[in-house]
């Protein structure tokens, strides 16, 4: 039976069914390819789910101890610190759009791990495998472990991912600001043994760090009050100008980010109890609704608020009326008068 199960679960052919990658030729060997479509292999077989499953299972295991009498396969186990903050990024939006707390928790899951095992002495690494650590962070492992911050911050609205995003974004500025040209350098300053600096400008396959860094400053100019994200946005624009202008969709990333600034952006401070079904509603909406342009802050009235008032620098004077949960809708931080009312704030952010 294993042997017939074997023929029937497995996409095997006489002549072999791999090429050879430089002459395109059958080599007469196969490639062990699962036959797609389980359900018509039960019918084929006349098998129920959980028998087939139990006896696909145990040929499984056969061809694996056959194999362990050969060399073991090379396996790619490094750790990106780009790519993760790419993923954490996606994980923690998914998380908030869809409302699936198991996203959001594979976000702070891998963003925590980045923390502890991704610095040498504050130095973000490119890549690391277990204890070994290679090359000191690029440009866009930093810009992308802050936009993986902020995104956990929208989700979570936990300060301690603010805070890190301010403190990551105060280290890329120091070490990789080209004072010359404007711009971010692939590498720090005093780490580039290179005798030429190189910049990476154009979006590739994911937005290079001049895009992403722009979203973040946008981001951070959005969440703060402080004068030095919009300069230092803006002076990002300028140095980038030229090629954006010959090819803006080599900037599409950036493009993104500018077609949101121009819809005219949004701050929903929302204060209250965040336990209360009020409170979770609003916030719900907010998160769940697409409105890029919207930015959410929320703020606790039950417990201590002295984080976010100090980061933001303009929440201090948003209180909870009458114990309601009560937003503020505001843009380039002027607020409308607040509401307590779903249906009003919609309405409030549909004005313009």
């Amino acid at each position: 039976m294993s042997l017939y199960l074997l023929k029937m679960c497995l996409v095997l052919k006489k002549k072999g069914n791999y090429l050879d990658e430089a002459t395109r030729v059958k080599t007469g060997k196969n490639v062990l390819a699962m036959r797609l479509n389980k359900k018509n292999l039960e019918l084929e077989l006349n098998m129920d789910k959980q028998t087939f499953n139990k006896q696909l299972k145990t040929l499984r295991n056969k061809l694996l101890e056959y194999r362990k009498n050969r060399y073991e396969l090379h396996t790619d186990k490094k750790i990106l610190s780009d790519w993760n903050g790419l993923m954490i990024a996606a994980l923690a939006k998914a998380g908030r759009v869809f409302n699936e707390p198991m996203y959001t928790l594979q976000a702070s899951r891998a963003y925590d791990y980045i923390q502890t095992n991704g610095f040498i002495e504050d130095q973000l690494i490119h890549s690391f495998v277990d204890k070994e650590k290679n090359l000191y962070g690029f440009s866009e492992d930093y810009t992308s472990l802050i936009w993986a911050s902020l995104e956990l911050f929208e989700t979570t609205q936990e300060t301690r991912y603010l805070q890190q995003a301010m403190d990551i974004q105060s280290q890329l500025d120091d070490d990789f600001w080209d004072k010359e040209n404007g711009g971010y350098l692939q590498s720090a300053k005093e780490d580039n043994e290179l005798w030429m600096e190189t910049k990476l400008i154009y979006d590739n396959a994911y937005p290079s760090p001049q895009s992403i860094a722009y979203w973040n400053l946008d981001k951070l100019s959005t969440l703060t009050t402080n004068p030095f994200y919009g300069l230092q946005k803006e002076k990002l624009l300028q140095s980038v100008a030229k090629e954006y202008n010959h090819a803006p969709s080599g900037l599409s990333f950036m493009a993104a980010s500018m077609i949101v600034e121009d819809h005219g952006k949004v701050e929903v401070v929302l204060v209250g109890d965040t336990s209360t079904d009020n409170m979770k509603e609003i916030s719900r909406y907010l998160k769940e609704v697409y409105h890029p342009e919207v930015t959410l802050i929320t703020k606790s009235s039950v417990d201590n608020s002295d984080d976010i008032d100090t980061l933001t620098g303009f929440t201090e004077y948003y209180v909870s009326l009458n114990g309601k949960a009560t937003a503020y809708i505001c843009r380039d931080k002027q607020c409308e008068l607040p509401t307590f009312d779903l249906d009003m704030m919609k309405k409030l952010l549909k004005h313009k």
